[in-house]
Protein backbone atom coordinates (compact mmCIF):
# COMPACT_ATOMS: atom_id res chain seq x y z
CA UNK A 1 0.00 0.00 0.00
CA UNK A 2 1.21 3.40 -0.81
CA UNK A 3 2.23 5.74 2.06
CA UNK A 4 0.12 9.07 2.73
CA UNK A 5 3.45 10.65 1.61
CA UNK A 6 3.49 8.96 -1.60
CA UNK A 7 0.02 9.58 -2.23
CA UNK A 8 0.31 13.22 -1.80
CA UNK A 9 2.94 13.64 -3.46
CA UNK A 10 1.79 11.69 -6.72
CA UNK A 11 -1.50 14.08 -6.23
CA UNK A 12 0.67 17.27 -6.16
CA UNK A 13 2.30 16.00 -9.35
CA UNK A 14 -0.68 14.86 -11.25
CA UNK A 15 -2.12 18.49 -10.10
CA UNK A 16 1.09 20.32 -11.27
CA UNK A 17 0.82 18.80 -14.83
CA UNK A 18 -2.80 19.35 -15.16
CA UNK A 19 -2.09 22.69 -14.08
CA UNK A 20 1.04 23.52 -16.52
CA UNK A 21 -0.91 21.82 -19.68
CA UNK A 22 -3.83 23.91 -19.08
CA UNK A 23 -1.38 26.88 -19.10
CA UNK A 24 0.21 26.02 -22.61
CA UNK A 25 -3.18 25.23 -23.60
CA UNK A 26 -3.91 28.98 -22.77
CA UNK A 27 -0.98 30.39 -24.19
CA UNK A 28 -1.41 29.06 -28.06
CA UNK A 29 -5.35 29.40 -27.78
CA UNK A 30 -6.35 31.13 -30.68
CA UNK A 31 -7.73 35.07 -30.18
CA UNK A 32 -11.00 35.05 -30.11
CA UNK A 33 -14.00 36.89 -31.82
CA UNK A 34 -15.18 38.51 -28.30
CA UNK A 35 -11.58 39.82 -27.54
CA UNK A 36 -11.49 42.04 -30.65
CA UNK A 37 -12.84 45.40 -30.06
CA UNK A 38 -13.43 47.15 -33.28
CA UNK A 39 -16.65 45.31 -35.42
CA UNK A 40 -15.03 44.94 -39.16
CA UNK A 41 -11.89 43.06 -37.71
CA UNK A 42 -14.00 41.25 -34.99
CA UNK A 43 -16.56 40.27 -38.17
CA UNK A 44 -13.75 38.73 -39.87
CA UNK A 45 -12.07 36.53 -36.63
CA UNK A 46 -15.15 35.12 -36.43
CA UNK A 47 -15.71 34.32 -40.08
CA UNK A 48 -11.94 32.68 -40.43
CA UNK A 49 -11.76 31.31 -36.85
CA UNK A 50 -11.13 28.06 -38.21
CA UNK A 51 -8.77 29.04 -40.63
CA UNK A 52 -6.58 30.87 -38.51
CA UNK A 53 -6.88 27.79 -36.13
CA UNK A 54 -5.42 25.73 -38.97
CA UNK A 55 -2.87 28.19 -39.89
CA UNK A 56 -1.52 28.54 -36.29
CA UNK A 57 -0.76 24.77 -36.11
CA UNK A 58 0.51 24.80 -39.79
CA UNK A 59 2.61 27.82 -38.71
CA UNK A 60 4.07 26.40 -35.49
CA UNK A 61 4.71 23.03 -37.20
CA UNK A 62 6.76 24.80 -40.05
CA UNK A 63 10.73 24.52 -40.17
CA UNK A 64 12.65 27.88 -40.74
CA UNK A 65 16.00 28.20 -41.35
CA UNK A 66 16.21 29.45 -37.65
CA UNK A 67 12.92 28.69 -35.07
CA UNK A 68 9.97 30.88 -35.53
CA UNK A 69 7.20 31.69 -32.57
CA UNK A 70 3.93 33.34 -33.23
CA UNK A 71 4.10 36.17 -30.60
CA UNK A 72 1.30 38.81 -29.39
CA UNK A 73 2.95 41.13 -27.61
CA UNK A 74 7.17 41.15 -28.94
CA UNK A 75 7.89 43.32 -26.36
CA UNK A 76 6.51 41.70 -23.35
CA UNK A 77 9.36 40.06 -21.47
CA UNK A 78 7.60 37.89 -18.54
CA UNK A 79 4.27 37.66 -17.41
CA UNK A 80 0.84 36.55 -19.10
CA UNK A 81 1.90 38.70 -21.99
CA UNK A 82 4.93 36.87 -22.37
CA UNK A 83 3.50 33.47 -22.73
CA UNK A 84 0.37 34.94 -25.02
CA UNK A 85 1.57 33.20 -28.49
CA UNK A 86 -1.85 34.38 -30.32
CA UNK A 87 0.28 36.18 -33.28
CA UNK A 88 -2.80 35.85 -35.55
CA UNK A 89 -5.29 38.45 -35.22
CA UNK A 90 -7.56 40.86 -37.34
CA UNK A 91 -6.44 44.40 -36.16
CA UNK A 92 -7.75 47.98 -37.07
CA UNK A 93 -5.50 51.17 -37.85
CA UNK A 94 -6.17 54.19 -40.26
CA UNK A 95 -9.62 52.81 -41.19
CA UNK A 96 -8.19 49.61 -42.63
CA UNK A 97 -8.59 45.90 -41.10
CA UNK A 98 -5.02 44.07 -41.39
CA UNK A 99 -4.38 40.33 -40.64
CA UNK A 100 -1.35 40.58 -38.75
CA UNK A 101 1.07 37.57 -37.95
CA UNK A 102 3.44 38.48 -35.41
CA UNK A 103 6.29 36.66 -33.59
CA UNK A 104 9.90 36.36 -32.96
CA UNK A 105 12.30 34.42 -35.68
CA UNK A 106 15.14 33.28 -32.92
CA UNK A 107 18.09 34.49 -35.42
CA UNK A 108 21.33 36.69 -33.84
CA UNK A 109 22.75 38.51 -36.83
CA UNK A 110 26.30 40.27 -36.40
CA UNK A 111 25.77 43.61 -36.80
CA UNK A 112 29.24 44.28 -37.96
CA UNK A 113 29.37 41.57 -40.86
CA UNK A 114 25.62 41.96 -42.15
CA UNK A 115 24.51 45.52 -42.95
CA UNK A 116 20.52 46.39 -41.99
CA UNK A 117 19.30 45.32 -45.38
CA UNK A 118 21.32 41.70 -45.26
CA UNK A 119 19.42 41.41 -42.22
CA UNK A 120 15.59 42.52 -43.35
CA UNK A 121 16.45 40.60 -46.40
CA UNK A 122 17.81 37.34 -44.70
CA UNK A 123 14.76 37.38 -42.15
CA UNK A 124 12.33 38.47 -45.11
CA UNK A 125 12.86 35.34 -47.38
CA UNK A 126 13.50 33.15 -44.13
CA UNK A 127 10.31 34.07 -41.98
CA UNK A 128 8.61 36.81 -43.99
CA UNK A 129 7.72 35.56 -47.23
CA UNK A 130 6.90 31.91 -46.36
CA UNK A 131 4.16 33.45 -43.56
CA UNK A 132 2.47 35.70 -45.87
CA UNK A 133 2.66 32.63 -48.15
CA UNK A 134 0.92 30.61 -45.29
CA UNK A 135 -1.65 33.44 -44.63
CA UNK A 136 -2.35 34.08 -48.50
CA UNK A 137 -3.38 30.33 -49.22
CA UNK A 138 -5.05 29.29 -45.57
CA UNK A 139 -7.18 32.61 -45.29
CA UNK A 140 -10.19 33.57 -48.82
CA UNK A 141 -9.50 36.83 -50.37
CA UNK A 142 -12.08 38.36 -49.78
CA UNK A 143 -13.57 42.16 -49.26
CA UNK A 144 -13.62 41.29 -45.15
CA UNK A 145 -10.41 42.91 -44.88
CA UNK A 146 -8.26 44.82 -46.73
CA UNK A 147 -4.37 44.10 -46.08
CA UNK A 148 -2.02 41.77 -44.67
CA UNK A 149 1.29 42.29 -42.34
CA UNK A 150 3.43 40.62 -40.55
CA UNK A 151 5.71 41.87 -37.80
CA UNK A 152 9.17 40.20 -36.68
CA UNK A 153 11.61 40.44 -34.04
CA UNK A 154 15.15 39.31 -34.22
CA UNK A 155 18.47 39.67 -32.71
CA UNK A 156 21.38 41.43 -33.14
CA UNK A 157 24.76 41.30 -32.35
CA UNK A 158 28.22 43.87 -32.66
CA UNK A 159 31.27 42.77 -31.32
CA UNK A 160 34.50 43.81 -31.28
CA UNK A 161 37.65 44.47 -29.08
CA UNK A 162 36.02 47.63 -26.89
CA UNK A 163 32.54 46.12 -26.31
CA UNK A 164 30.06 43.74 -27.01
CA UNK A 165 26.51 44.62 -27.91
CA UNK A 166 23.40 42.61 -28.05
CA UNK A 167 20.35 44.47 -29.45
CA UNK A 168 16.86 43.39 -31.33
CA UNK A 169 15.01 44.66 -34.46
CA UNK A 170 11.80 44.42 -35.73
CA UNK A 171 11.10 44.25 -38.98
CA UNK A 172 7.77 44.97 -39.96
CA UNK A 173 5.49 45.09 -44.01
CA UNK A 174 1.72 45.46 -44.97
CA UNK A 175 1.31 44.13 -48.14
CA UNK A 176 -2.59 44.69 -50.18
CA UNK A 177 -4.55 41.32 -50.67
CA UNK A 178 -3.58 41.38 -54.04
CA UNK A 179 0.27 41.43 -53.37
CA UNK A 180 0.09 38.90 -50.54
CA UNK A 181 -1.50 37.14 -53.23
CA UNK A 182 1.56 37.99 -55.79
CA UNK A 183 4.28 37.80 -53.10
CA UNK A 184 2.90 33.85 -52.47
CA UNK A 185 3.48 32.92 -55.61
CA UNK A 186 6.50 35.01 -57.40
CA UNK A 187 9.03 32.50 -58.53
CA UNK A 188 11.82 35.02 -59.24
CA UNK A 189 13.77 37.72 -57.19
CA UNK A 190 12.80 40.26 -59.63
CA UNK A 191 8.86 40.18 -59.21
CA UNK A 192 9.36 39.82 -55.13
CA UNK A 193 11.31 42.98 -55.48
CA UNK A 194 8.74 44.79 -57.38
CA UNK A 195 6.20 43.84 -54.91
CA UNK A 196 8.18 45.31 -51.85
CA UNK A 197 8.85 48.36 -53.67
CA UNK A 198 5.24 49.39 -53.62
CA UNK A 199 4.31 47.99 -50.27
CA UNK A 200 5.19 49.31 -46.63
CA UNK A 201 8.19 48.15 -45.05
CA UNK A 202 10.05 49.17 -41.77
CA UNK A 203 12.84 48.06 -39.80
CA UNK A 204 12.69 49.72 -36.33
CA UNK A 205 10.40 52.02 -36.67
CA UNK A 206 12.03 53.84 -39.70
CA UNK A 207 10.42 53.60 -43.35
CA UNK A 208 12.51 51.05 -45.39
CA UNK A 209 13.51 50.37 -48.49
CA UNK A 210 14.59 46.66 -48.81
CA UNK A 211 16.82 45.62 -51.55
CA UNK A 212 17.24 41.31 -52.35
CA UNK A 213 20.53 40.17 -53.24
CA UNK A 214 21.78 43.92 -52.20
CA UNK A 215 24.55 45.42 -49.62
CA UNK A 216 22.52 47.98 -49.15
CA UNK A 217 19.04 49.57 -49.40
CA UNK A 218 17.55 51.41 -51.60
CA UNK A 219 15.26 55.37 -51.11
CA UNK A 220 11.79 54.43 -49.75
CA UNK A 221 9.31 55.65 -51.58
CA UNK A 222 7.48 58.95 -50.07
CA UNK A 223 3.84 57.48 -50.36
CA UNK A 224 0.99 60.49 -51.00
CA UNK A 225 -1.99 58.59 -51.27
CA UNK A 226 -3.49 59.92 -47.83
CA UNK A 227 -6.53 62.42 -47.16
CA UNK A 228 -4.59 64.77 -46.03
CA UNK A 229 -1.42 66.44 -44.52
CA UNK A 230 -1.40 65.10 -41.14
CA UNK A 231 -2.51 61.61 -42.79
CA UNK A 232 0.19 61.31 -45.16
CA UNK A 233 2.69 62.07 -41.82
CA UNK A 234 1.38 59.50 -39.80
CA UNK A 235 1.92 57.11 -42.75
CA UNK A 236 5.67 57.57 -42.56
CA UNK A 237 5.24 56.26 -38.61
CA UNK A 238 6.64 53.16 -37.70
CA UNK A 239 4.10 49.96 -38.74
CA UNK A 240 5.25 47.99 -35.87
CA UNK A 241 4.16 50.54 -33.66
CA UNK A 242 1.43 51.10 -35.51
CA UNK A 243 0.46 47.54 -35.36
CA UNK A 244 1.04 46.84 -31.67
CA UNK A 245 -0.94 49.92 -30.66
CA UNK A 246 -4.06 48.83 -32.06
CA UNK A 247 -3.86 45.24 -30.36
CA UNK A 248 -3.88 47.36 -27.34
CA UNK A 249 -7.58 47.97 -27.30
CA UNK A 250 -8.03 44.26 -27.56
CA UNK A 251 -5.98 43.84 -24.96
CA UNK A 252 -7.98 46.18 -22.03
CA UNK A 253 -10.88 44.32 -22.78
CA UNK A 254 -9.37 41.12 -21.21
CA UNK A 255 -8.60 42.59 -18.28
CA UNK A 256 -12.24 43.43 -17.40
CA UNK A 257 -11.57 46.09 -15.20
CA UNK A 258 -14.59 47.41 -12.91
CA UNK A 259 -15.46 49.95 -13.53
CA UNK A 260 -14.48 49.50 -17.27
CA UNK A 261 -11.32 52.12 -17.71
CA UNK A 262 -11.32 55.20 -20.59
CA UNK A 263 -9.02 53.55 -23.48
CA UNK A 264 -7.02 56.20 -25.39
CA UNK A 265 -5.55 56.16 -28.92
CA UNK A 266 -1.69 56.96 -29.47
CA UNK A 267 -2.39 59.15 -31.63
CA UNK A 268 -0.40 62.60 -32.73
CA UNK A 269 -3.36 65.08 -32.79
CA UNK A 270 -4.83 64.11 -29.60
CA UNK A 271 -1.52 64.20 -27.64
CA UNK A 272 -1.37 67.02 -25.62
CA UNK A 273 0.50 68.97 -22.91
CA UNK A 274 1.42 68.61 -19.42
CA UNK A 275 -0.46 71.00 -18.39
CA UNK A 276 -3.61 70.03 -19.06
CA UNK A 277 -3.44 66.40 -19.40
CA UNK A 278 -6.13 64.07 -18.05
CA UNK A 279 -4.85 60.63 -17.32
CA UNK A 280 -6.36 57.59 -18.39
CA UNK A 281 -5.92 54.03 -17.46
CA UNK A 282 -5.06 51.03 -19.41
CA UNK A 283 -3.73 47.43 -20.03
CA UNK A 284 -0.43 46.78 -21.00
CA UNK A 285 0.77 43.36 -21.66
CA UNK A 286 0.29 41.83 -17.70
CA UNK A 287 0.09 45.52 -16.26
CA UNK A 288 -2.70 48.44 -15.67
CA UNK A 289 -1.14 51.89 -15.96
CA UNK A 290 -1.87 55.28 -15.60
CA UNK A 291 -1.00 56.38 -18.79
CA UNK A 292 -0.50 60.60 -19.88
CA UNK A 293 -0.19 61.23 -23.13
CA UNK A 294 2.12 64.64 -23.95
CA UNK A 295 3.02 66.46 -26.30
CA UNK A 296 6.94 68.05 -26.33
CA UNK A 297 6.67 71.50 -27.32
CA UNK A 298 10.02 71.35 -28.56
CA UNK A 299 11.00 70.45 -32.17
CA UNK A 300 14.60 68.02 -32.57
CA UNK A 301 16.88 68.46 -35.63
CA UNK A 302 17.24 64.60 -36.64
CA UNK A 303 20.14 65.18 -38.97
CA UNK A 304 21.74 66.17 -35.31
CA UNK A 305 20.56 63.79 -32.93
CA UNK A 306 19.79 60.24 -32.72
CA UNK A 307 16.83 58.43 -31.07
CA UNK A 308 18.66 58.16 -27.93
CA UNK A 309 19.51 61.69 -27.25
CA UNK A 310 16.07 62.60 -28.14
CA UNK A 311 14.59 60.46 -25.39
CA UNK A 312 17.08 61.27 -22.88
CA UNK A 313 16.40 65.14 -23.35
CA UNK A 314 12.45 64.03 -23.85
CA UNK A 315 13.30 62.60 -19.95
CA UNK A 316 15.84 65.41 -18.18
CA UNK A 317 14.23 68.42 -19.73
CA UNK A 318 10.74 67.76 -20.32
CA UNK A 319 9.37 65.11 -18.21
CA UNK A 320 11.53 65.02 -15.31
CA UNK A 321 11.05 68.84 -14.34
CA UNK A 322 6.83 68.12 -14.67
CA UNK A 323 6.00 65.11 -12.93
CA UNK A 324 5.05 66.90 -9.85
CA UNK A 325 2.39 68.66 -11.43
CA UNK A 326 1.60 65.49 -13.27
CA UNK A 327 1.15 63.79 -9.96
CA UNK A 328 -1.23 66.33 -9.07
CA UNK A 329 -4.18 65.01 -11.61
CA UNK A 330 -4.21 61.75 -10.70
CA UNK A 331 -7.77 60.36 -9.55
CA UNK A 332 -7.44 59.27 -5.81
CA UNK A 333 -9.51 56.06 -6.34
CA UNK A 334 -7.83 54.41 -9.19
CA UNK A 335 -5.77 51.13 -8.64
CA UNK A 336 -2.79 50.35 -11.06
CA UNK A 337 0.93 48.70 -11.17
CA UNK A 338 2.84 51.40 -13.14
CA UNK A 339 2.90 54.91 -15.04
CA UNK A 340 3.21 55.06 -18.71
CA UNK A 341 4.03 58.47 -20.02
CA UNK A 342 3.91 58.87 -24.00
CA UNK A 343 5.57 61.55 -25.47
CA UNK A 344 4.88 62.63 -29.12
CA UNK A 345 8.31 64.60 -30.18
CA UNK A 346 8.77 66.83 -33.37
CA UNK A 347 11.78 65.94 -35.92
CA UNK A 348 12.64 68.07 -38.51
CA UNK A 349 14.73 66.89 -41.09
CA UNK A 350 14.31 63.31 -40.23
CA UNK A 351 12.17 60.12 -42.43
CA UNK A 352 9.44 60.19 -40.05
CA UNK A 353 8.26 63.51 -38.80
CA UNK A 354 7.46 63.28 -35.30
CA UNK A 355 7.80 59.70 -32.64
CA UNK A 356 6.29 58.66 -29.85
CA UNK A 357 8.36 57.85 -26.91
CA UNK A 358 7.33 56.07 -23.73
CA UNK A 359 8.47 55.92 -20.25
CA UNK A 360 6.97 52.83 -18.23
CA UNK A 361 7.79 53.70 -14.62
CA UNK A 362 6.76 51.55 -12.12
CA UNK A 363 5.33 53.08 -9.04
CA UNK A 364 7.41 53.03 -6.15
CA UNK A 365 10.57 53.55 -8.54
CA UNK A 366 8.51 57.31 -9.79
CA UNK A 367 7.19 58.34 -6.11
CA UNK A 368 11.02 57.74 -4.82
CA UNK A 369 12.59 59.65 -7.77
CA UNK A 370 10.16 62.57 -6.73
CA UNK A 371 11.42 61.89 -3.02
CA UNK A 372 14.89 62.27 -3.91
CA UNK A 373 15.64 59.10 -2.90
CA UNK A 374 17.10 57.85 -6.50
CA UNK A 375 18.73 59.44 -9.55
CA UNK A 376 17.03 59.87 -12.65
CA UNK A 377 19.10 57.59 -14.05
CA UNK A 378 18.00 55.08 -11.16
CA UNK A 379 14.29 55.75 -12.36
CA UNK A 380 14.97 54.79 -16.14
CA UNK A 381 17.10 51.62 -14.94
CA UNK A 382 13.89 50.16 -13.25
CA UNK A 383 11.62 51.27 -16.19
CA UNK A 384 10.83 50.62 -19.94
CA UNK A 385 11.83 52.53 -22.45
CA UNK A 386 10.21 52.50 -25.98
CA UNK A 387 11.16 54.26 -29.09
CA UNK A 388 7.63 54.16 -31.77
CA UNK A 389 7.11 50.66 -29.84
CA UNK A 390 10.69 49.35 -29.75
CA UNK A 391 12.70 48.96 -26.51
CA UNK A 392 15.90 50.77 -26.22
CA UNK A 393 18.08 50.92 -23.45
CA UNK A 394 19.45 54.43 -22.16
CA UNK A 395 21.92 55.99 -20.37
CA UNK A 396 21.41 59.39 -19.85
CA UNK A 397 24.96 60.95 -18.97
CA UNK A 398 26.25 59.51 -22.10
CA UNK A 399 23.87 60.58 -24.72
CA UNK A 400 23.37 64.07 -23.90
Amino acid sequence: MMSSKCVIYTSSKILAGVALMAAIASASAQVLPSEVSNPRARAAESKYLQELESLQLQIGSTSFPFPFQLTRYLNAKSGRAAMDRDGLEFVNFQHRTVLKVSGVYKAAFEAGLQTENVRATRVLEGAGIPLVRMVAQAVPNSDDYDEIGIEILYNTRDTNNAYSFEGREVLSAVFSRADAAALASATTQEARQEILNRSDVYVNGQAFGVALGKHEPITPEIKEDRDDEIARAEAKLAESAKLVRASASREAEEARLDPPPAIVTRDIRSAVSPSDTAPKLEQSGDQIVMHFNLQNPVTFNGASSSIYKRAAQSFDLFLAPGLRTLMKTLPSDAKYDAFEFSIVNQVANAVAPSETIDFICPISSTRSFLDNKITSQDLINQSTVLVNGVRIGLDLAKVE
